[in-house]
Formats: C-alpha cells, structure tokens, sequence
C-alpha cells in the first residue's frame, strides 16, 4: 500500500475520531423535557442532525446516473423513517429536507 494510502486513511480515522468525540456527549443528553430518561435525541446538535439528514437522503439518488432517482426510492425513505426519532426530524422537516435535496440536485443536473 502506498504511503499517500496510508496517510489518507489515517487522516480519515483522525476525522470521524473526532467527530465521535464531540458527537456522543451530545448524543447522550436527554431531550429538553424528557422524564423517561431515554438517551437517544440530540438535543443540542440540530444543525447537524438536520445536515447528516440531508445526506441520507442524496442516497435516494443512482450513483451512476446522478439525475435519476433509484428504483428503491420507497424503501430508502421508508428505512430514513425510523431515523426520525433520532435525529429530531418531523414530517415537515423531511419534506423540507427532501423538497431541498431535489431542488439542489436539479440545479446541479440540470434535470
């Protein structure tokens, strides 16, 4: 393996280490309000709940055709679903979200 390789994946490591240190605190705090002492929203990381979201849903997209939807659309949202709960995303949000996602990716394609 070369060396450019190794530093590219050690440099990779370094990122999501760092990601995953500054997200789990967050991750482990209640929800404003919650007295069932559930451990699983985010309560103070909204703006990335709602980025990380947005790129969940660019998987809707083929990867080998850029502007066309893949034949699974159905099941990807359906599986996006149960990050709801999560992720803090209501139904509003989602089609937000997914009202951007198609937006941005006609602006990009053209189609």
């Amino acid at each position: 393996m070369s060396l450019f390789l190794l530093l590219q994946q050690r440099c990779k490591r370094q990122c999501l280490k760092s990601l995953r240190e500054i997200a789990m605190p967050l991750a482990e705090r209640p929800a404003r309000g919650d007295l069932t002492g559930e451990i699983c929203h985010w309560a103070d990381g909204y703006h990335l709940n709602v980025k990380l979201y947005e790129n969940l849903l660019l998987s809707v997209f083929d990867v080998l055709d850029e502007g066309q939807l893949t034949e699974e659309v159905k099941e990807i949202l359906e599986l996006l679903k149960s990050t709801w709960h999560n992720l803090g995303i209501t139904e509003t949000i989602h089609y937000t979200c997914y009202a951007w996602v198609l937006f941005r990716q006609f602006v990009i394609t053209g189609e």
